[in-house]
């Protein structure tokens, strides 16, 4: 809902595509750089924790989003948001994977990202259709939308409260637990692993964005 209504808003504010376009990329490089602080993060804190934070950072981000005008403030919060983005996506799977036994995991993730993809899209049908049904496309009802986005997304709490944690999982691996030395042979290839992983991922999100 948010994601789909707030460059619809931005212009409805008076700001043009460049602006918008510049507040999108202030906040993807934000949420890179929040990527590889929440990645030892969720390590040493738990990916649930860190998923709750960035839920709770959200919900301020968003409702400072809505309510600040300022361009400058507006890019401001459009930084913050990329270390909220990437709080509540980075621990994600990580999370999830703590949660299915390991001869599960493929079917359990592809249920994840199923479920998420359709509710992009009643999300993303909400968000169109809520401002109209409100009495028409103007600023104030953009704001109600958009508020509503943000409840919806912090109801997202709940369930997660109710999940069982990392530590009931028997295989879950513990933080903190001794690890097996790696060779330089393996640190190698991971090295060479993760490097292609995030020139085919760059590519792709040149693409898309």
């Amino acid at each position: 809902m948010f994601a789909l209504l707030f460059n619809l808003y931005l212009r409805k504010l008076g700001l043009r595509e460049d602006f918008i376009g510049l507040f999108n990329g202030a906040s993807t490089i934000t949420w890179a750089a929040g990527a590889l602080i929440v990645g030892p993060l969720s390590r040493r804190f738990g990916a649930r924790a860190i998923l709750f934070a960035g839920v709770c950072l959200f919900a301020v981000i968003g409702t400072l989003q809505i309510f600040v005008t300022n361009p400058v403030w507006l890019l401001g919060v459009g930084l913050l948001l990329g270390f909220a983005n990437a709080g509540m996506i980075v621990p994600s799977t990580p999370y999830v994977f703590t949660l299915i036994p390991p001869d599960r995991r493929t079917q359990g993730q592809a249920f994840v990202f199923a479920a998420n993809a359709c509710s992009q899209a009643v999300g993303a049908f909400i968000g169109g259709a809520l401002p109209g049904l409100l009495g028409g496309n103007t600023l104030p009802n953009y704001r109600i939308t958009l508020c509503v986005s943000v409840l919806v997304t912090v109801t997202g709490l709940i369930p997660l409260y109710i999940l069982r944690t990392a530590q009931e999982q028997p295989d879950a691996p513990k933080r903190g637990a001794k690890q097996e030395p790696v060779s330089a042979i393996e640190r190698q290839q991971s090295r060479r692993d993760n490097l292609g992983f995030g020139l085919v991922g760059g590519l792709m999100a040149i693409g898309s964005g």
